[in-house]
């Protein structure tokens, strides 16, 4: 796949304390996350945290980014929001957290543009719940 941006917008679905609630997949090759955008869609307080899991989860239902330009390959970049099996793992060290109060739409967006993260081949990166909340609406963008 030529170089291409890559765009996705879910709600997750798990709130369970300390599981991961959305995962980027990367294909057989390394990609980029360029930005992360996570808000609230309940008002309920709660704790988040980013990063690279200990374990992917298992049997994922993905969702495929969706690509910026209709002229780019078929996007192969999963935003996973549930599991079949068991969910990631969380980081051994979290990359980012961010606390929310009991608020609507209260959120964070962080851009990685200028030192993209870089999700290795056929590798994952999660957004874990730190503590019990609400399903949150995620955006990302990532390229190859």
């Amino acid at each position: 796949m030529s170089s291409s941006e890559l765009v996705i917008g879910v709600r997750t679905t798990n709130t369970t304390i300390a599981e991961g609630c959305f995962e980027i997949v990367a294909p057989a090759r390394r990609i980029m996350l360029l930005e992360l955008q996570i808000q609230a869609s309940a008002a309920t307080a709660q704790s988040l945290g980013i990063g690279r899991p200990a374990a992917a989860g298992n049997t994922p239902t993905a969702n495929l980014f969706t690509k910026l330009d209709p002229a780019d390959e078929t996007a192969d970049v999963s935003g996973v929001i549930a599991w079949g099996g068991a969910k990631p793992t969380a980081p051994a060290i979290f990359m980012r957290r961010c606390n929310f109060a009991a608020t609507i739409g209260v959120g964070v967006f962080w851009t990685f543009r200028a030192a993209p993260i870089i999700i290795a081949a056929s590798a994952t990166f999660t957004i874990h719940n730190i503590t019990a909340g609400a399903a949150v609406d995620v955006n990302a963008n990532v390229a190859d």
